[in-house]
């Protein structure tokens, strides 16, 4: 092995094993590339699979190995048919310390946190800190690593008073002595001399293995064709993908063959493999009108314009009152409304145990198909009885199924999505999809706007089927009859989220009544007033422990407390108001601290809201950052402000609610940190890109405006 570009071969060894094992296909290769990386295992499966133990036994949980990958990865080396024991390496101290100490570490009479804890702090920091291919020495590199082990593991020992086994504290100082450079960013690890010429360490461009793709039986095509003789030996099941050009054997396995399935056709849109065009929908519903199947081609209608599948309509009655339970919907021939629940929306923290208006929709149909369906009341029952009529139609026009389903899903790219949002698009339909229920979630419509949306849809529906037919075509004049633009004024009420509206006045609220010391109330007055001004401002999550703001000059930096499953952070420009309202906050904190003979300190420049409390026995000035609870209660008591629901998130709900009535979900997005985007400044609808920044500020500036805030200057300078 070369003494210099040791570690590249290494890590391909481990590569190329996972690779024949059928193991480096891109889903498992994405996941298992960082854990090799950090971890550098002997090339067995063996060894490999006992680090990944090692680490589930201590519930290992960082970035780049997560318990539920270890846990997955366990059981799948467990089980794999190739993972012999009797391969293990028993001796690789020498050849791959960082396996090394993972198996010391392990050993360890420690608890489960301080191995964790050993573990976490050694690997990123041989991760960050490995010096460049063309330097790396592997002896350097051995020494660099075995002597970092013993001065991070002493250090920790000596912290929580915890044992030591071996020559670990053996030469202490001198091992000190010798990290320090690296730990201090002066020397490469593994690089015997100060050099720090190259600023890319190792793991910066690490060598690449092409994953592989497998393809499953179900997937393969059902008459392959024999492949070339220089081919007879290769694995169809495993075709690497890379930049040449493929040979003929790979290319009958192109890639649109072993795509998974979900990846094509669960999507609205044109990608999607069974997206309907007007032309089939055209001859589909021709087809039903010439062989008067007109309770299917109602349904049909309805399908395409609402988006609602096959199993709610199958559940369709006739009607008062909109007594929904699950999927049903109820067509209420007095009104000649149509109503439904919206699946999978916002919280109800109203009614738990039954439905509150929120989260139904009420659709004023068109006069004539209103008493189409109030004079053929079977017309639900008979209407998703459409097996035959598709099956009759698909004989002589082949391509996409035309059912029901089919015409829900279609209608979102040829109409419901040209005219309004995704969110709004999914609430007409009545169920948000997983991938849509963070943006809906916040979001706070009517009935109204819904049932204008559902008019616009069925206007373009008549354009497109003008333009696309005769004056005199059967079809044409049918749609337009049963469509004719002629309502019922539909009730309103709110949809969605239950707090995203009425948001409070601030310029109707009254100075405090001060009952107290004067001098801290003010002050928390003023705070208080920031607080707001910041939720309101970048619609933040309600503070908590795990909050953190940073100002990078122009930048906010903002870090929410994480919820149960995601890091929640964004940065957003810092706007002139709330920047201005800083200012005046310092001085009044510069006054307060003054008055008590105190500095103010780094904690207490902080550009966030504060508390101050005065401490009875010292007289002292303490303060804490403002929390949600806190602030709710202080509204309250300062202002006589009640929130909706008592919830202390109701201004992240009304922020996103003005976003998608002004501008649009991309803004919410930014606003609220949702970068389901991935951050792509490049991306048409980034949440990323300039000018989104910029447009963001000028809504924050409206919605202050709306809500009445204004600058206050300090009470007490």
């Amino acid at each position: 092995m070369n003494k210099y570009f040791f570690l590249s071969q290494q890590y391909m060894q481990t590569l190329e094993l996972l690779k024949r094992h059928e193991l480096w296909d891109f889903e498992l290769g994405i996941e298992l590339r960082p854990l090799i990386q950090y971890c550098l295992p002997p090339p067995t499966l063996e060894n490999i699979y006992l680090i990944v133990r090692w680490l589930e036994a201590m519930d290992f949980n960082e970035d780049w190995a997560n318990l539920d990958l270890l846990k997955r990865l366990s059981r799948k080396l467990r089980y794999h048919p190739e993972r012999n024991p009797d391969e293990y390496i028993k001796e690789y101290g020498s050849s791959h310390p960082v396996a090394a100490a993972i198996r010391k570490v392990h050993n360890l009479e420690w608890d489960s946190e301080s191995k964790r804890q050993a573990i976490s702090s050694l690997l990123s920091t041989v991760f960050e800190h490995t010096g460049p291919a063309e330097l790396l020495d592997d002896t350097d590199y051995y020494l660099d690593v075995y002597q970092l082990r013993d001065t991070i593991l002493a250090k920790l020992a000596a912290e929580k008073g915890l044992p030591l086994q071996g020559n670990t504290t053996k030469g202490l100082e001198a091992k000190n002595r010798h990290t320090a450079p690296i730990l201090d960013g002066r020397r490469w690890l593994g690089c015997a001399f100060n050099e720090l010429d190259s600023d890319q360490s190792f793991w910066r461009n690490p060598p690449h293995l092409n994953f592989t793709h497998t393809v499953s039986d179900s997937q393969k095509p059902k008459t392959p064709k024999k492949p070339d003789s220089d081919q007879q030996d290769q694995n169809p099941n495993q075709i690497e993908l890379n930049d040449s050009t493929l040979t003929n054997s790979e290319q009958f396995y192109e890639l649109h063959n072993f795509v998974p399935h979900w990846v094509r056709s669960n999507v609205r849109s044109h990608a999607n493999s069974y997206q309907l065009s007007w032309s089939s929908i055209i001859r589909y519903w021709s087809f039903l009108l010439d062989k008067n199947r007109l309770p299917q081609l109602y349904i049909s209608v309805l399908a395409l314009v609402i988006g609602l599948p096959k199993r709610r309509w199958s559940k369709a009655t006739v009607g008062k009152a909109p007594e929904l339970e699950g999927q049903e919907i109820i067509f209420d021939p007095v009104n000649q409304c149509l109503f439904y629940r919206v699946l999978n929306g916002a919280t109800n923290f109203e009614h738990q145990n039954r439905l509150h208006t929120s989260e139904i929709v009420g659709l004023a149909l068109p006069k004539s198909l209103g008493r189409c369906l109030d004079e053929h009341r079977s017309v639900f029952e008979e209407g998703v009885k459409e097996e035959r009529a598709v099956r009759d139609f698909s004989a002589n026009h082949p391509g996409p199924s035309t059912g029901i389903n089919q015409m829900a899903r279609s209608g979102h790219c040829l109409l419901r999505s040209c005219l309004m949002s995704e969110v709004s698009a999914f609430t007409l339909a009545g169920n948000l999809p997983i991938e849509f229920r963070a943006r809906a979630c916040y979001v706070t419509t009517t009935n109204a706007t819904i049932n204008q949306n559902f008019r616009c849809t069925v206007s373009l529906l008549k354009t497109e089927i003008n333009q696309r037919l005769s004056s005199d075509h059967p079809l044409r004049k049918q749609i337009n009859t049963l469509l004719e633009e002629c309502y019922k004024e539909p009730v309103n009420f709110h949809v969605g989220s239950q707090l995203g509206h009425k948001p409070p006045l601030f310029s109707d609220i009254q100075p405090p009544r001060l009952s107290g010391d004067q001098v801290l109330e003010k002050a928390n007055g003023l705070e208080l007033h920031f607080y707001w001004m910041l939720q309101y401002a970048y619609a933040n999550r309600p503070v908590g422990p795990g909050t953190e703001t940073f100002l990078l000059d122009n930048f906010r930096l903002h870090r929410d407390k994480d919820s149960a499953d995601f890091f929640e952070s964004k940065l957003i420009f810092e706007h002139s108001l709330v920047q201005a309202q800083f200012q005046e906050l310092m001085k009044c904190r510069q006054a307060l601290f003054q008055q008590n003979s105190q500095a103010l300190t780094d904690e207490t420049s902080r550009p966030i809201a504060l508390y101050h409390q005065q401490d009875r026995a010292s007289g002292m000035i303490a303060s804490s950052p403002l929390q949600s609870q806190q602030a709710s209660q202080l509204a309250k008591n300062y202002w006589s402000l009640a929130f909706n629901h008592d919830r202390t998130n109701a201004s992240r709900h009304q922020c996103a609610t003005f976003a998608h009535k002004l501008m649009s979900e991309n803004h919410a997005d930014l606003w609220l940190g949702h970068h389901i985007d991935g951050w792509d400044a490049l991306a048409p609808f980034s949440t990323a890109h300039p000018e989104l920044f910029n447009e963001l500020e000028m809504l924050q500036s409206q919605w202050l405006e709306k809500l009445g805030f204004k600058l206050k200057k300090s009470p007490l300078s």
